[in-house]
């Protein structure tokens, strides 16, 4: 499996992977972790797939955000089940996640992960959590833009619902 690098405009590019499996959906999504967009063959390509999460042992953690664009949009193969992000960290063990389906405004996404925090801190449910997080952000006097639904309703939790458990 490699990993290229295709250039777009303004420096930004999009990291693409070639596999000689292309109809296994667990590979056609993945998060590109610091150092992704290096060369250097002899380490790793710092991408990890979704086919990699779903082996990771995951039991016991409670909750995983993953607040960038598009983060909660898989891919179905011919005769398989959907696959992505998603599924690979309940797979892995993950009791709930928040993912996005489609691309999001940074400041907004910034000042909801902000507010959802904040709620999950003080031991709200998740669900209720992302809700009342949800409603501050449209709600917001100083981002009269944000009331549009664009802007807070791209995340959805799905697995466990409930307030986070204790560590003990």
């Amino acid at each position: 499996m490699t990993t290229d690098f295709v250039p777009m405009q303004d420096g930004i590019g999009l990291l693409t992977r070639q596999t000689a499996e292309p109809a296994d959906a667990m590979v056609h999504a993945g998060l590109a972790l610091a150092g992704a967009n290096r060369r250097d063959e002899a380490v790793a390509d710092g991408i990890v797939t979704a086919r990699e999460i779903a082996a990771m042992d995951l039991l016991g953690t409670q909750l995983v955000v993953l607040s960038a664009c598009q983060t909660g949009v898989g891919h179905i193969a011919d005769g398989e089940e959907f696959t992505g992000l998603r599924r690979a960290f309940a797979i892995a063990g993950a009791r709930s996640q928040l993912t996005s389906l489609w691309p999001v405004d940074d400041d907004a996404t910034a000042a909801l992960m902000t507010a959802f925090y904040e709620r999950i801190r003080t031991g709200a449910p998740r669900g209720e959590a992302l809700r009342a997080a949800e409603h501050a952000i449209r709600n917001r006097e100083d981002r009269p833009e944000w009331t549009h639904p664009f802007y807070w309703v791209a995340f959805q939790q799905s697995g466990d619902w409930g307030a986070i458990a204790a560590a003990g």
